[in-house]
């Protein structure tokens, strides 16, 4: 015999399991999307788009954040300054050329706002691979050749674009390509290509390949040591910097020039959302460091160090004050 009520009690508790089946419409709208833009599959700023997303969905509730490719740092500052993106990856020289609207960004104009949120995260390192055979010996013999540049809009361009100029020669003196890393190396073995570059942090994994290629025999071409100096004095954000011999199996270190990677966000990011993120980022700096191998020279002082000519967004600095790193 059923208990007096009970078809009401079952009824109630049908109607409330149909409540919480239902989304919530004003919870949906609460929620924050953030979205950070990195570059294309396979390449260490993907890796790290997509770990970086990870961390920010684990430690900060209400948010949703999610990696997107882009074709790099060019790109990059467009979608974060145009608020296409709310977070994004980029070469430091390449923030303040954005902000300025020069360089790359001598056509679309000045994009201002961009700002900085977390700097020297890695540092990005210009390496131009030849073969043996081309009798290529730095990156002012360059000239005339058939080099591949890395993807098109990549943030290492710009950076070879400033040492053929410290050579005394420019982008339309080569015979340029545009394809990702490891198909660059590919050209290469094949004799596509006189030389290819990778822009990233070392090692990278295209030359880790190339070292393992028996019939390629193959060098790092060096930017003349007077070159680097040269360029690191004249331009905001670059310096010299020596690959360790170690680093690819080769007989000598190699001078070369180098950038920081830094990582910014749009300036009408809340305050408030942008201190979570930079503590979460900066503040959990070891599980930072284990999602991508680049990230392993990224320290707290670092990440908190001014970078003239791209701003400091509020939030982080609430963040780095905070944590006694400003």
């Amino acid at each position: 015999m059923m208990r007096k009520g009970g078809p009401l009690l079952i009824a109630g508790a049908l109607v409330a399991l149909a409540a919480l089946a239902v989304p919530d419409p004003a919870a949906a709208a609460q929620k924050k999307f953030i979205t950070i833009s990195s570059a294309r599959p396979g390449g260490s700023w993907y890796i790290s788009g997509a770990g970086w997303a990870e961390m920010l969905n684990k430690y900060i509730p209400g948010i949703e954040a999610k990696v997107e490719q882009s074709g790099g740092g060019v790109q990059n500052n467009k979608l974060v300054s145009d608020g296409d993106t709310e977070l994004g990856i980029s070469v430091g020289p390449l923030s303040i050329q954005a902000l300025q609207g020069t360089g790359p960004f001598a056509k679309t104009g000045k994009l201002p706002n961009i700002r900085l949120l977390v700097n020297r995260f890695s540092i990005g390192v210009l390496q131009f691979a030849a073969l043996e055979s081309s009798g290529l010996k730095t990156v002012c013999d360059l000239k005339g050749k058939r080099v591949a540049l890395g993807p098109a809009g990549g943030g290492g361009i710009p950076a070879a674009i400033a040492a053929f100029e410290a050579c005394g020669f420019g982008l339309k003196d080569i015979t340029a390509s545009y394809m990702s890393y490891e198909q660059g190396k590919d050209d290469l073995v094949d004799r596509n290509l006189d030389a290819f570059l990778s822009y990233a942090a070392v090692p990278v994994p295209a030359l880790k390949a190339l070292e393992a290629t028996p019939v390629a025999k193959w060098r790092l071409l060096p930017v003349p040591d007077a070159k680097a100096a040269e360029i690191e004095k004249k331009i905001p954000g670059y310096i010299r910097y020596v690959i360790p011999a170690a680093a690819y199996g080769r007989p000598t270190d190699i001078v070369t020039i180098g950038t920081p990677n830094i990582l910014i966000v749009n300036k009408d990011v809340p305050d408030d959302l942008v201190y979570q993120i930079t503590k979460v980022t900066v503040g959990r700096l070891e599980e930072f460091r284990k999602i991508e191998p680049t990230h392993a020279e990224m320290t707290k002082e670092n990440a908190a160090k001014p970078f003239p000519g791209v701003e400091f967004h509020p939030g982080a600095v609430r963040y780095y004050k905070e944590a006694g790193l400003m």
